[in-house]
């Protein structure tokens, strides 16, 4: 974001009013795959923080990946050059699965540089990262015998990003009901 890039600043912050923050993530991740499955995304007209739908290709579904309690861990850098502005969007993923399902998981996982993470806050909003440019696996840990007892604790990082993580608002006549169509976007258990 350069000079030409820059915006106004246009309102009061407060926390007065505002719904209380609450730490944490839910337990499901959902990811796509932003180039093999086509994925497009609508944002709201006036505000183009908020996602309102997502558009796959034919047949396409999210995936649910499943952590425990904490383990899904997101958070947003800010990395300021002379010539660029990056907000790095990062997510740590703990697995506890290591079946031989999993393990083949993860090796496609981590040949994927466009991957797309919606995630669910304690507080009841949803965010989605890799948005703009996509994230990758870009650190794996598999210690037996660690804490995690063997779980794959995976990083997945979107270096690239320029924004915030966006948040996810699906509304139908009035009514936001983004958790439903959420769902509707992931594939079947196999």
């Amino acid at each position: 974001m350069g000079v030409c890039d820059a915006k106004k600043i246009k309102q009061n912050l407060k926390r007065c009013g505002q719904k209380a923050l609450a730490k944490g993530v839910n337990e499901l991740i959902y990811i796509g795959m932003r180039d093999e499955q086509s994925i497009a995304f609508t944002f709201d007209s006036t505000n183009t923080t908020i996602l309102t739908a997502i558009a796959m290709g034919t047949s396409q579904k999210l995936f649910a990946y499943e952590g425990k309690n904490y383990s899904n861990d997101p958070s947003v850098g800010f990395n300021r050059t002379d010539f660029d502005l990056t907000l790095p969007q990062t997510m740590v993923i703990v697995l506890f699965s290591n079946s031989p399902a999993t393990k083949l998981e993860m090796e496609a996982l981590f040949t994927r540089k466009d991957l797309v993470l919606i995630y669910e806050r304690v507080s009841g909003d949803f965010e989605a990262m890799g948005v703009g440019a996509g994230m990758q696996v870009t650190n794996f840990v598999y210690r037996p015998n660690d804490d995690n007892k063997g779980a794959f604790v995976v990083t997945l990082t979107g270096a690239d990003e320029v924004d915030l993580p966006k948040t996810v608002r699906h509304v139908t006549s009035g009514t936001d009901d983004t958790r439903v169509y959420l769902a509707g976007l992931v594939a079947a258990d196999a």
